[in-house]
């Protein structure tokens, strides 16, 4: 208990750090589409459609986030509602619910520094001062109004690291529903899954102490939770579904096909050697991997398979967290660099000991250091994964304070390698990576610029119908439509086709593509903007951007508004 609320009495005041100027560092748009989604379900929307009905590009939005992520806030809204109103309660939901899951993620991470360190070293107040500090960018996800998904997700793979580093049947089950939990929530952690996973399956191949026991515990749990899961937040229909991009049938048999296998293997009385038992998980692994692809070809194409060329490259290949850390040496990001910088020594100071802990028998710190370094890895190829190394690598702080303690001589000279490597690969790239280059085209002012505070009392003046707008501005306004009104799309991969449909509106140069993608829309929206001169006036976007006349929209708001509405004359329209 003292060491949990030491952990907590670090970890509050830095969150609490990120909400003084009002602003999350880690906020972004995922969090506006979930409150939208958490308020249609507070209003009573059904549990099973997560339909988002103000969205229509033509076909309807659906959403593939967790009711498993949505239920808290729900619930919390429902119980405070009959005092303080629905909008009020939704606000404290949101404020209320991520502080209270850092309270939980501190004690899991001191359950787990102490499980990894048992039999190795005393887990000392030094060493949970400094992986919870070293943990700051990750705490920032649960601050107040961050209700995005990564914030469970973070919780679910500590629950996971948890029941690893017990070893034990009550761990394997913990496993089993932080692994299916997780993927419920999101896709971003598999590739971490399967070394939780697969580090299960080689210790059992390997016959390391206890591995059979825990195997069969954490086949026997997947083999339950995940119908469990599938059922209870998806329902049937759901779960025989296929959605590369969220759980469902190929997800939920993957799951339960690795539970069944790791289960019957490990209960066979097999006699077979270390070669023996692991040519068994390779054929019946390869198998069920096989035997996935040929039943789900589509989910070979990843969880992108939806997002049509022309959105790709104007807007996905554009998004800053789909690409490499590169970037943070391109933008003069020096704090997210430190953080990587920072994250790397520790996993290097770290690795002798956690090398060392092979002959204890227990797998589940060299399992964890290995989800550790993966994370790493895949912020370092996508900085949206940046959030999870950055709570994974600390945990292994006392691991280098104790490496670097033991034999100061040597731990000197070690940690001097370690700084001089890293600042000297940080200081290369520094040179040799070009910063950003400031050009701005009309598709980037159409993605991102727009008005803060848009006034749109002209909706309501105006008979519903669907309306063609930014991207932005759709998600910004979703909860001001009135009755009726629809928008094109949300900066969203599933909300592809509408984002294709706006290109084709605003950005094209041929009128045969914006009339066909405008077919069936009464409106256009837009923000006035001061579009730089540099850019060429060829496409309707920066010609009604910066309030000129385009032949077939008649203008419904004022001539100064910043918020400019349009009605469609489509016999008109050039």
């Amino acid at each position: 208990m003292p060491l949990f609320l030491l952990a907590l009495g670090v970890a509050l005041p830095l969150m609490l750090f990120d909400v003084v100027d009002g602003v999350n560092f880690l906020g972004d748009i995922d969090d506006d589409l979930r409150a939208v989604q958490i308020r249609l379900l507070v209003d009573g929307g059904p549990w099973f459609d997560r339909t988002i009905p103000m969205i229509e590009m033509p076909e309807a939005y659906v959403s593939p986030w967790s009711r498993l992520v949505d239920l808290p806030y729900a619930a919390i809204a429902w119980l405070l509602t009959p005092m303080l109103g629905t909008e009020t309660s939704l606000q404290a939901a949101f404020w209320i619910w991520p502080p209270v899951m850092l309270v939980l993620f501190c004690g899991l991470v001191v359950r787990t520094l102490m499980a990894m360190l048992d039999g190795i070293m005393l887990l000392e107040p030094i060493g949970v001062i400094s992986s919870v500090l070293l943990m700051w960018l990750a705490l920032w996800e649960f601050s107040p109004g961050r209700i995005d998904h990564h914030n469970i997700q973070l919780l679910l793979i500590m629950l996971s690291f948890w029941g690893l580093v017990l070893w034990t049947p009550k761990g394997a089950i913990l496993v089993g529903a932080g692994c299916v939990g997780s993927v419920a929530v999101g896709l971003e952690l598999l590739p971490l899954i399967a070394l939780v996973l697969g580090g299960v399956s080689l210790s059992w191949v390997l016959n390391r102490p206890g591995s059979r026991t825990f195997a069969i515990a954490l086949g026997l749990s997947m083999l339950a939770l995940t119908p469990l899961f599938g059922l209870a937040l998806i329902g049937p229909a759901g779960l025989a579904s296929t959605q590369c991009d969220a759980l469902s049938a190929p997800y939920a048999l993957a799951l339960a096909g690795y539970g069944g296998i790791t289960a019957a293997l490990a209960a066979l009385p097999v006699r077979a050697g270390m070669i023996g038992r692991g040519a068994l998980v390779a054929v019946a692994g390869a198998a069920l991997v096989g035997w996935l692809a040929w039943q789900f070809p589509l989910c070979l194409e990843g969880p992108y398979h939806m997002i049509d060329p022309l959105s790709r490259a104007y807007w996905l290949n554009r998004v800053e967290q789909e690409k490499s850390f590169l970037l943070y040496f391109q933008n003069g990001k020096t704090t997210e660099i430190i953080v990587l910088g920072a994250l790397v020594a520790i996993l290097a100071l770290a690795a002798p000991i956690v090398g060392s802990t092979i002959r204890n028998g227990r797998p589940g710190v060299i399992i964890i250091f290995a989800c550790a370094v993966a994370a790493l890895a895949l912020a370092l190829l996508q900085t949206r994964y940046i959030r999870f190394p950055a709570a994974l690598a600390p945990l292994f702080a006392p691991f280098a304070l104790h490496m670097v303690s033991r034999d100061t001589k040597a731990g000197a000279r070690l940690l001097g390698a370690v700084v001089a490597v890293v600042t000297g690969a940080g200081l290369t790239l520094q040179a040799l990576v070009p910063a950003q280059s400031g050009g701005i085209d009309a598709v980037d002012h159409l993605t991102y610029a727009g008005c803060k505070e848009p006034d749109v009392t002209i909706l309501g003046e105006v008979k519903p119908g669907r309306i063609m707008m930014p991207a932005w501005l759709g998600l910004r306004l979703l909860d001001q439509l009135p009755p009726g009104m629809t928008v094109a799309a949300v900066s969203f991969h599933r909300a592809a086709p509408g984002m294709r449909r706006i290109l084709q509106s605003f950005i094209s140069d041929d009128s045969q593509t914006r009339r066909e993608a405008l077919e069936g829309f009464d409106y256009i929206a837009l923000c006035r903007l001061p579009v730089p001169a540099s850019i060429a006036a060829d496409n309707l976007f920066t010609v009604v951007a910066r309030g000129g006349d385009w032949p077939g929209l008649t203008p419904l708001s004022g001539v100064d508004d910043e918020f400019m509405l349009f009605e469609i004359d489509h016999a008109a329209l050039r």
